[in-house]
């Protein structure tokens, strides 16, 4: 900049200087420099190419709140390419994904998603990582699944694209989060027949999607799996999640299986999944064998495990449909703090 100030007292400044100056505060990250000298560039007269606007755009995209501005110096690219187009083009795929990235950083979504459909028509368009990376970015941040069923289709069609396990689980998040599970089930099985080696956070996703669509075997099967790999690593969240997949069949057994494999980690939530499976089952007498095991947990002052309202209101209903009147009387007058089931259970009593 010291260069350059010089040469502007002595006039001798051209396009070519403002070039170098601009380019070399591209490479030191200084983003306001850079601006201010393109505008200095143009308001002396001096034409930008676009391998400049090119260096400017790669620049804006590398930081933060700056999508506004890669926005004009994109549609600067495309009047240079539309006068140049009967001899060469100047609009690469590039272009696109730098400005793409910098809309993104300013969440400014929609911009993006529009941009993605202009950079699709290109004829030298390829789905590449750059594409992967920033277009589900993007439609991570606004659920659009239809934009990442899109990529993954192409994905599947193009067997050049290289795909890894952050692009996976980009993929089952935000099908997830938007309810597409069949399609995360597909994405699922092509992730095993490429013997992909899947993570945590990859398999608790495909376990959330087991526990929406009540996959108790698939959950059971996964959670087997993450014990032999050694993924789980002292958390309950698998076997809570397993153990929810139970809860709308009556699958009873599986959770009391569930129950015992998480062995010291277990708390009361995962109790209380268990004990909602056995009440879809309407088994009573296994409640209230639980109910013991739980008694006997709480009698530990070092025990971490305590009754909620939901725990007291599975104990109500099975001893109500065993008809316990003593013990529902009891359980109905416990001291604890309603949940919303035993606030529903207390009230309908009290209407009695």
């Amino acid at each position: 900049m010291e260069v350059l100030n010089d040469m502007k007292k002595q006039s001798l400044v051209d396009g070519v200087s403002y070039r170098l100056a601009i380019n070399t505060c591209a490479r030191c990250n200084k983003v306001q420099e850079a601006l201010e000298l393109y505008d200095e560039m143009l308001q002396s007269n001096n034409v930008a190419d676009h391998g400049l606007l090119r260096t400017l755009l790669w620049l804006l995209s590398k930081n933060y709140g700056y999508g506004t501005q890669a926005l004009n110096l994109l549609e600067c690219i495309k009047k240079l390419d539309t006068v140049c187009k009967p001899v060469r083009r100047l609009l690469i795929q590039e272009d696109y994904l730098y400005a793409i990235d910098a809309c993104n950083s300013s969440q400014m979504f929609k911009e993006s998603l529009d941009l993605y459909s202009e950079l699709k028509q290109l004829e030298s368009f390829k789905l590449d990582n750059h594409v992967l990376d920033s277009m589900l970015f993007t439609c991570h941040q606004t659920t659009n699944s239809d934009v990442a069923t899109e990529l993954y289709a192409s994905i599947l069609r193009n067997k050049n694209t290289e795909v890894n396990l952050s692009h996976y689980k980009l993929f089952l998040s935000i099908w997830l989060s938007a309810g597409k599970f069949e399609t995360m089930h597909s994405c699922w099985m092509q992730m095993e027949n490429e013997t992909l080696f899947v993570d945590y956070t990859a398999c608790i996703l495909m376990m959330q999607c087991y526990k929406e669509t009540n996959q108790y075997i698939k959950a059971g099967a996964l959670l087997k799996n993450m014990q032999q790999s050694g993924i789980i690593s002292g958390t309950l969240e698998p076997y809570i999640l397993a153990a929810k997949s139970c809860i709308q069949c009556g699958e009873w057994k599986l959770a009391l299986q569930i129950l015992r494999a998480a062995d010291d980690l277990k708390n009361i939530d995962l109790y209380n999944c268990v004990l909602a499976a056995c009440n879809t089952a309407e088994e009573w007498d296994t409640i209230i064998s639980l109910e013991a095991e739980i008694e006997q947990l709480t009698k530990n002052p070092d025990s971490a495990i305590h009754c909620n309202g939901d725990t007291i209101a599975y104990f109500i209903l099975a001893h109500f449909h065993l008809k316990n009147d003593a013990k529902v009387l009891q359980l109905l007058q416990c001291p604890i703090v309603d949940t919303p089931l035993l606030a529903k259970i207390r009230n309908n009593f009290t209407l009695q």
